[in-house]
């Protein structure tokens, strides 16, 4: 649909249409998550080796690994560009990622 502002919307009784997360827990996050990187390397870089790698462990894939690096060509989605994969955060960091960050309300 259409984005309208808000008085418009209430004056027409629209009611707004969000657009939510599926996952109702951390490991269904996650999968989205790693679901959704991988798509997004297969997009930018079809068919190269780095786009299949799962590279969500640091510890087997340091953070400073070549590896985690693709360079585009100029007939790539995103042309001559470097991308960098840091991987999808392990359900621990996560946890703790977002126990650090939530706020009180």
């Amino acid at each position: 649909g259409d984005l309208l502002p808000v008085g418009v919307a209430e004056r027409r009784a629209l009611h707004e249409d969000p657009r939510l997360q599926g996952a109702s827990t951390l490991d269904e996050l996650i999968a989205d998550a790693v679901e959704a990187q991988q798509a997004l390397k297969e997009a930018l870089a079809e068919g190269s080796t780095w786009s299949t790698q799962k590279l969500n462990d640091p510890v087997k894939v340091p953070y400073t690994s070549a590896r985690r690096s693709w360079t585009s060509s100029s007939s790539d989605a995103a042309p001559n560009a470097q991308h960098y994969d840091p991987g999808v955060k392990d359900r621990h960091a996560a946890f703790e990622k977002a126990k650090r960050l939530q706020r009180s309300y």
